[in-house]
C-alpha cells in the first residue's frame, strides 16, 4: 500500500482549500451528490464465476479493503461487509462520515462510489482514504489475475473521476426573487428551436407561451495535458429539467484519463492513456479540477451572482 506518510500531508485541511473561495460554502458549493471513481481493466475474461472463486475474490477484496481501513486510521472494520447484489462483488463500508462502497463489476471495471454528503465530510474522506487508492486497484488487479488464471496483464486501461452536483432555488443576490435553471443555462445553450423550428432565446422560453421546453442539456469536453505526455478529458455535463417548475439543475463533472487521438487528424498517432497517473496523482482530479476549474471557475461564472442549495439526495 502507499506510504502512509502522505495522507496527513499532501491534500490540505478543509478550511485551507476552500480559502478565499466565496463559491464554496453556504449559498455555493456546500454538499456532492455523488462521488464515482471507475477504473477499467482489459476486459480479457469475464467475471461470471463458480460460487468458490467468487467467494474467493470477495475474501481478497475484504482483506485489501480493512487493510486500507487501518492504514487511513478509520478503523470500524466492523462496519463492513461484502456485497453481492446486481451480480457483483462488492464491499459496503457503513459509517456516517466516511462511508462508501466498491464493486468489480461482471466486464472488470472496479467502481468505487461515496453517496452525497457535506463537501466538508467529503474532503475530509478523500483526504484520509485516496492516498491509498492507486495501492489498492493494483492490489485488486493483482487479486483478479491469480484467481482468472489471466496471461493478460489487468492493468488499468482507463480511469474516470467524476463529481455530482444537485443544485436548486437559484436566488440572485440582488434580487429575492427566484430565477428557472432555463434562464441559467441560457448562458451555454443561447437558443433553443422555438414553434416554428428557428431560433429562440432561451431564457425567454421558460414555462409560459405555447410552446413549453422539457429540459435542456450542455455537455462540453475539453483535452487538457496535466502532465508531460499525460493527457485527461475534462467534461461539464449540466442538465436541467422542467420538474418542479425549473428549480433544479444537475451537474456532472469528469475527469478521464483515456487513449487521445480519435478523430482528431492533426495527430499522427493516438495518444497512450496513463490511467495510473491520475490514481497516483489523485489531487489533480479533486483540487485541480473540481476545485480550481469546476468551482473556482464554471459555476463561478455559472452562477454568478446567484446564491443556490445542494442537496445531498434528492432535491426537496
Amino acid at each position: 500500500m502507499t506510504d502512509p506518510s502522505r495522507r496527513r500531508y499532501v491534500l490540505e485541511q478543509f478550511e485551507e482549500f476552500g480559502h478565499d473561495l466565496p463559491m464554496i460554502g453556504k449559498g455555493g458549493v456546500s454538499a456532492l451528490n455523488k462521488f464515482t471513481l471507475m477504473v477499467e481493466l482489459p476486459y480479457a475474461q469475464d467475471l461470471d464465476l463458480p460460487p468458490e472463486r467468487k467467494r474467493a475474490v470477495g475474501a481478497r477484496l475484504y482483506r485489501s479493503v480493512a487493510e486500507v481501513l487501518e492504514a487511513a486510521e478509520l478503523y470500524s472494520v466492523q462496519n463492513l461487509r461484502l456485497d453481492w447484489s446486481d451480480g457483483n462483488i462488492g464491499i459496503v463500508y457503513d459509517d456516517s462520515s466516511f462511508g462508501f462502497q466498491m464493486a468489480i463489476r461482471r466486464d472488470l471495471r472496479i467502481v468505487l462510489e461515496r453517496p452525497g454528503s457535506s463537501l466538508r465530510l467529503f474532503h475530509n474522506w478523500y483526504r484520509v482514504f485516496m492516498p491509498y487508492i492507486q495501492g489498492l486497484v493494483s492490489r485488486i488487479a493483482i487479486d483478479l489475475s491469480d484467481i482468472l488464471h489471466s496471461d493478460f496483464d489487468l492493468q488499468p486501461i482507463r480511469t474516470s473521476h467524476r463529481f455530482s452536483l444537485l443544485t436548486y432555488d437559484f436566488v440572485p443576490v440582488r434580487a429575492p426573487r427566484p430565477v428557472s435553471s432555463h434562464q441559467l443555462i441560457g448562458s451555454l445553450l443561447s437558443h433553443r428551436p422555438g414553434e416554428d423550428g428557428r431560433f429562440l432565446s432561451v431564457p425567454s422560453g421558460g414555462a409560459a407561451g405555447p410552446l413549453r421546453t422539457g429540459r435542456l442539456d450542455v455537455k462540453i469536453s475539453n483535452f487538457r495535458e496535466v502532465a508531460p505526455d499525460v493527457h485527461v478529458r475534462e467534461i461539464y455535463d449540466i442538465q436541467a429539467p422542467s420538474n418542479q417548475g425549473y428549480r433544479g439543475i444537475w451537474l456532472d463533472f469528469y475527469c478521464i484519463s483515456e487513449t487521445v487521438g480519435d478523430g482528431d487528424p492533426a495527430l499522427e498517432s493516438r495518444i497512450a492513456p496513463r490511467p495510473e497517473f491520475l490514481l497516483e496523482q489523485y489531487l489533480i482530479p479533486y483540487r485541480d479540477f473540481f476545485r480550481d476549474r469546476v468551482v473556482k471557475g464554471f459555476l463561478a461564472d455559472f452562477f454568478k451572482d446567484c446564491e443556490f442549495s445542494c442537496a445531498v439526495g434528492t432535491m426537496p
